[in-house]
């Protein structure tokens, strides 16, 4: 039932279709993993070993999987209208002596804003005399592409009195200006005076809508709940192996705080968390522990081998071992919880 709920929840959210964000990476920090592989601001990851991609919240997921066993990622990446491939290691972005620490931001990899927005303009300045408009998306400057405001601000600040060619999406149209930003007193660049055009800016992460069909709905239902599945295995296993620190184990507390943050996130996130709590539902009710539904099935497994039911002693025994271990899972939990809660 867990499992079925997970691939309904699924299949309504892709056939309603989700608002995710596109996987365009920022500039990794030196000595990184993504440095050294040669990921570069603006590149956008368009598949994951050999397998297209689709938005930054799978990216992530892909990277944490990865992550728990050190395999290395061959990662499409589009960049200024060429398919590359890069290998990304992976290796050492989690460990069980630093649990909290973020693999992807361990191995340099960051979400780019991805869009510039003019949020409102000063009368009389070169941005508003030249045509642009609140709500332009800034998509290039000379071709340059523009992902964030930093990256207008400096070329604007380093070219007083020069002209620039701006390409604008101003709703379903691109258009091109010319702005030449104003000379501003006070030194800039080796002494120079600095540019301003006189416009707000906003920084938006760049979005698509996620969508498909009733038939390829259900198959998306079916693979998400298959792949979260295995994930959580995964997680579970290097836990038990020590590979990953136990304090990832979350308990009640956790789950209805992130319950809270989903819902006021919207809708759609909601469900998504809803789709995540019934497939860790489904996982943990099929451990080989005795009195959850696993053990059952180990009980059932041995019968058949056997030929004979197991003695009321052993049953006993090990439902005994069951609940204790089930007992320490969920005291570990809620203790991890409120060291969250009262952590620094």
């Amino acid at each position: 039932a867990n499992f079925l709920l997970a691939i309904a929840l699924y299949a309504a959210l892709a056939w309603t279709g989700t608002e995710q964000p596109v996987p365009i990476v920022d500039r990794p920090p030196p000595a990184t993993a993504a440095a050294r592989a040669g990921l570069q601001s603006g590149d956008t990851v368009i598949g994951v070993n050999g397998a297209p991609l689709q938005s930054w919240n799978q990216l992530r997921l892909k990277v944490i999987d990865a992550s728990l066993s050190g395999a290395p990622l061959l990662l499409g990446i589009e960049r200024s209208g060429q398919r590359l491939d890069l290998i990304l290691a992976t290796q050492g972005a989690m460990s069980a002596d630093l649990p909290d620490r973020d693999p992807l931001q361990v191995l340099g990899l960051s979400l780019a804003p991805g869009e510039v927005l003019i949020g409102s303009l000063v009368a009389g300045e070169p941005a508003i005399v030249s045509g642009l408009q609140v709500g332009d998306r800034v998509k290039a400057i000379d071709g340059d592409p523009v992902l964030r405001s930093r990256d207008l601000i400096e070329r604007v600040r380093d070219n007083p009195d020069q002209s620039l060619v701006f390409t604008v999406q101003r709703g379903n149209d691109e258009i091109t200006l010319r702005v030449t930003p104003a000379a501003q007193s006070g030194p800039g660049a080796e002494g120079r005076p600095r540019g301003r055009i006189g416009a707000m800016l906003q920084d938006r992460v760049r979005t698509e809508t996620v969508s498909a069909d009733a038939l390829e709905s259900l198959a998306t239902g079916v693979a998400r709940t298959w792949e979260m599945s295995a994930f959580s295995v995964r997680m579970l296993g290097r836990m038990l192996t020590g590979d990953l620190s136990v304090r990832n184990l979350s308990g009640p507390v956790t789950i209805a705080d992130m319950a809270g943050q989903t819902a006021r996130s919207g809708l759609q996130a909601y469900v998504a968390f809803l789709a995540l709590i019934s497939v860790s539902l489904g996982v943990l009710n099929l451990l080989p522990i005795p009195i959850l539904d696993g053990g059952h099935l180990v009980y059932y497994a041995v019968e058949a081998i056997t030929r004979r039911p197991l003695s009321e002693q052993v049953v006993a025994f090990t439902q005994k071992v069951g609940l204790t271990l089930v007992v320490f899972m969920m005291a570990l939990a809620l203790f991890n919880d409120f060291s969250r809660l009262i952590g620094p």
